[in-house]
């Protein structure tokens, strides 16, 4: 399951991309997030901006939650600010999120602010 929050800023954007191992057995493998602070080309440096990191399987289910919450507020994404992205085999579908959804969803996969690991690479 791949899921993405992006999060508009003045002059940056920051993108979390997820990818959730929803099983029962996730002993096989993890869920992970990869977290890019996307700038205008002209601001960019040569410093690596993009980080992957592991989900804790708790908060991987409580993204799920919460994802499942937001789609069932139907509303569809018109939002410069937040959004919440599906992609999937079928395609890809968009939600507006509301500033307390975005930061809840922040404070589960945002590595600043928890204490996520960073994958072996």
């Amino acid at each position: 399951m791949h899921l993405e929050v992006e999060v508009n800023q003045a002059m940056n954007k920051l993108i979390f991309s997820l990818t959730l191992n929803l099983r029962a057995d996730a002993s096989t493998s993890c869920s992970t997030v990869a977290y890019l602070d996307w700038v205008p080309s002209y601001f960019r440096s040569s410093s690596n901006r993009q980080v992957l990191h592991e989900l804790r399987q708790e908060d991987a289910d409580a993204c799920w939650c919460l994802a499942c919450r937001c789609w069932a507020s139907t509303r569809p994404s018109t939002s410069q600010c937040c959004e919440l992205r599906l992609r999937s085999e079928e395609g890809q579908q968009s939600w507006a999120l509301s500033a307390p959804e975005a930061e809840a969803f922040r404070n589960l996969v945002d590595h600043r602010r928890n204490s996520l690991r960073p994958v072996a690479q």
